[in-house]
């Protein structure tokens, strides 16, 4: 069995429009707390702490300030050789990838003009299993 875990992506926010003049978008404005207590796909961080900045403003939220959803995922194998003579071998594999069925989520949408904004609406690959059957001779 193997385990891959690891933690969240750091997010910038997005300040959604092209705010500078020459067609390149900025950050947004932070005016509060973007952290909240019990983070779900449905409300990621606080969207009401982010603004839209002024024009031709760059926008007061640093790179990285908020974290994404980590990974854990658990993969199995399992294998038997079944020999009938010294040069004629029946391999039985089984895997198992995500073996819990573990619900790893992908990054929130950090656009603030976004109707999505502060939402996760993806996940990463569910259960999968595979069964495999190789005669050697």
């Amino acid at each position: 069995m193997t385990q891959q875990a690891r933690s969240g992506q750091p997010l910038s926010i997005d300040g959604g429009y092209p705010n500078l003049g020459n067609g390149s978008g900025t950050r947004a404005d932070v005016v509060g707390d973007p952290s909240i207590s019990n983070p779900s796909p449905a409300r990621w961080f606080n969207t009401a702490a982010f603004a839209r900045p002024a024009l031709y403003t760059f926008g007061s939220s640093g790179f990285g300030i908020i974290e994404g959803p980590g990974l854990l995922q658990f993969n199995a194998g399992l294998n038997k050789q079944f020999r009938f003579t010294e040069s004629k071998v029946l391999e039985l594999r089984g895997e198992a990838f995500n073996l819990f069925n573990r619900a790893n989520y992908q990054n929130p949408d950090t656009n603030i003009a976004s109707g999505n904004f502060g939402r996760i609406t993806s996940a990463n690959t569910a259960r999968y299993m595979q069964l495999g059957l190789k005669f050697m001779f």
